[in-house]
Formats: structure tokens, sequence, C-alpha cells
């Protein structure tokens, strides 16, 4: 499927990862989607930004690796889940989260809220958010 240039995408974590490793996924991520021709409509949580630096500090990312992370992070658009509509759609997803029964991870109610604020479609490799699908939030499901 070709995703038009001017379409939103949250990045979530785990294609952060891939990105900043440039390994075979994050050739792949970055062709498939176009990920470098996309100015001004990538995006990431500020819950992504911690648990990335996070990652990077207890796998003790230096050289190469810090200097691919620090200019991805200049490539896109930080969103902060503290904005009022962020919460407020978190509320919500948690809500549906509990009562469906599903025990996805706070970290990814808030990424899942902050692709929902921003308008954006999330790209993951993260199985966490197949419940939010189409009712919720749009996703692209990366599959390796």
């Amino acid at each position: 499927m070709i995703y038009p240039l001017d379409l939103r995408i949250l990045l979530d974590t785990c294609i952060l990862v891939f990105l900043v490793r440039g390994n075979a996924d994050g050739e792949i991520v970055e062709q498939r989607y176009s990920l470098s021709q996309r100015k001004g409509k990538l995006y990431i949580s500020s819950i992504s930004l911690g648990e990335i630096l996070a990652f990077a500090k207890r796998n003790h990312w230096q050289g190469e690796k810090c200097r691919r992370l620090y200019q991805l992070l200049e490539q896109v658009q930080i969103l902060s889940a503290g904005d009022e509509d962020v919460v407020g759609l978190y509320a919500n997803l948690k809500v549906e989260s509990d009562y469906r029964g599903y025990n996805t991870g706070q970290n990814d109610l808030w990424i899942a809220a902050t692709a929902q604020a921003a308008g954006a479609i999330l790209l993951t490799a993260d199985n966490d958010f197949h419940w939010m699908q189409e009712e919720f939030l749009d996703i692209i499901h990366y599959v390796r």
C-alpha cells in the first residue's frame, strides 16, 4: 500500500528503535513508509521520547547510535501527552481497555491517545494496539 506524503504518522517507540539501530527493519520501515520525505508530518509522543531515552541509557548507546537518535529526534515533532485533549482521550481508552478485558500498558494507552489527538496514524510493530484498530485509532502495523 502507498501512503500519501501528507499523511500524519505518529511513530511508536519500537519503530524509533528500528530506525536508530539502522538494521533491516529500520531500512524497510524507512523505505516502505517514506519517512524521510514526510517533512512536518512525523510525530512522536512525549511518552515515546521518555521510553527511547531510557532504552538508550539502559543499553549504553553511544557514538553512532546516539547520533542517529538525536538526528531522528530533530526530524519529528514531539507531542505532549499532557495536553488536555490527550488526557481526555487517554481516559476513554483506559476505560475501554479495562471494560473489554485488555491489559494494555499505560504507556501504550498514552501513545495511542496522543496519536488520536493529533489525527495521526500510529505506525507500530506492537500487537498491543490491535483492539483499537478502526474504532478508536488508525494503525499501520509493520510486520517483519
